[in-house]
């Protein structure tokens, strides 16, 4: 029951990704969250450029309550992307299709997340606890994002 409830929250918020792919976004948290802390991300792109990785993303209101448009352009080297800038540091696994964020800095509004989410409307204890996976990640501003392939 729970994961269904989950996988309908997600859609709920999320809409459809750019081009045929599609991304998760995920917010390293406790056990006790973790089902809150998955993201179907808006409008992510990613392809190859010439011999680097272009991704483009969205966070997710419901996750910041803010938009956070963010891009990065990371070399590749033996199947890893990896850059900085000034919105952070991106390490990709192109085989595994997976990346890790680091981010110097992201606006986050609670009260503005607090409203989307009571928007949907969801019940108070899964508010309550994606408000939690919000705060946290305003903290640490750190997350795992996932991708079904690259664009043409």
């Amino acid at each position: 029951m729970k994961a269904s409830f989950v996988s309908l929250l997600c859609l709920l918020i999320a809409g459809p990704a750019h081009a045929g792919v599609r991304g998760t976004y995920e917010v390293p948290v406790p056990e006790e969250l973790r089902e809150f802390a998955r993201y179907e991300l808006d409008d992510l792109r990613v392809r190859l450029k010439g011999n680097a990785l272009e991704i483009r993303y969205e966070l997710p209101l419901a996750l910041t309550g803010v938009k956070n448009r963010l891009e990065f352009l990371a070399p590749i080297e033996n199947g890893v992307a990896h850059t900085k800038n000034s919105s952070g540091e991106i390490r990709c696994q192109i085989a595994e299709r997976t990346c890790r964020m680091k981010y110097q800095y992201i606006s986050v509004s609670l009260s503005r997340v607090e409203s989307i989410l009571k928007a949907v409307p969801l019940p108070e204890p899964v508010i309550a606890a994606r408000l939690k996976v919000s705060a946290r990640f305003g903290g640490d501003m750190e997350g795992k994002l996932s991708f079904t392939g690259l664009e043409n």
